[in-house]
């Protein structure tokens, strides 16, 4: 499926507005794209980074076959410079570097293209320093920066590029996207369409074995806990401890359990008190409680409240 059919189904205004600026040559210097998904903010950058170096565009639409299209989408032309963070962060010298190229002409065509990802992760220092370019653009240069926590970048570029904000997408959409053009089975599409707002990263999650195992162990053991079952306070160090090692997965044990709790056969009233202790047990691991500890003391709790009823 072309880019622009899937962009026009799911995020059609964001589309349209993009599509009118291309066709009438209407682009603003620098963009920033905000939206729940890293893979769709990557999309839309895509998207008009084509648009803005396309050699055959048609009606202001990229063609995505020419050489500019097929270089820009593999991230090798020379011209577009895609700055993606180094582990947790956008270090000073990637930025540093970013400032080099600004004043450059391209080396095959008379434009250049910046791509930020994920900018909210550069330092305050760092974000300052694109400020020079912001208010003085070069000439046929386009900046992009994508982030899914607009309340990081810093007010000053907030207030020098044009923000486009990307809506998630319902979970029925997304599911029906998974069954219908990527042949998932129906529960596995339900499933993956609560845990992520992206249709690549859902099925990303489909193909990992590692996710696989690990989400069937994690909700039958909150099928466990909610039936109150001694068997989920020892699975905690023999089965999740080991399988939910890295901070994502962590992060990823957690999403799938409040779905387990909000599936899982009790009433509501409970699962609600549930679903308390285990946010506040999400909010001891980010302060570096361990895994074995958050859920085994979120497992006692829950033990408490279903004794009491």
């Amino acid at each position: 499926m072309k880019l622009e059919t899937t962009l026009a189904s799911t995020q059609p205004i964001v589309f349209q507005q993009l599509h009118n600026s291309l066709k009438h040559g209407r682009l603003g210097h620098a963009y920033l794209f905000e939206g729940p998904a890293k893979s769709e903010l990557e999309q839309v950058a895509l998207f008009l980074t084509q648009g803005f170096f396309c050699q055959n565009a048609q009606d202001g639409l990229p063609c995505g076959l020419c050489s500019n299209c097929q270089r820009i989408a593999l991230k090798e032309h020379p011209d577009v410079l895609w700055v993606e963070p180094e582990g947790q962060t956008l270090k000073v010298e990637q930025i540093r570097q970013l400032q080099k190229e600004f004043g450059k002409s391209g080396l095959e065509t008379t434009k250049r293209g910046f791509i930020i990802c994920e900018a909210d992760k550069m330092s305050i220092g760092a974000a300052n320093s694109l400020l020079k370019f912001l208010e003085e653009p070069q000439m046929d240069s386009l900046a992009i920066l994508t982030t899914e926590v607009l309340g990081k970048i810093l007010p000053t570029i907030q207030s020098r590029v044009q923000i486009l904000n990307l809506k998630p997408q319902a979970p029925q959409l997304i599911a029906k996207v998974l069954v219908e053009e990527h042949g998932l089975a129906v529960e596995e599409a339900k499933l993956l369409s609560q845990l992520t707002h992206s249709v690549e990263e859902a099925v990303e999650f489909s193909q990992n074995q590692w996710f696989n195992e690990a989400s069937n162990v994690l909700l039958a053991w909150v099928e466990k806990l909610l039936q109150g079952k001694t068997a989920a306070f020892v699975a905690v160090q023999t089965q999740l401890v080991p399988l939910f090692k890295e901070k994502e997965q962590q992060a990823l044990a957690f999403d799938l359990i409040f779905l387990g709790i909000h599936q899982g056969q009790v009433a509501t009233n409970v699962k609600a008190q549930i679903a308390a202790i285990f946010l506040q047990a999400q909010q001891k691991l980010q302060s570096n409680v361990s895994l074995q500890n958050v859920l085994e003391q979120g497992t006692l709790k829950t033990f408490s409240i279903l004794h009491v009823y």
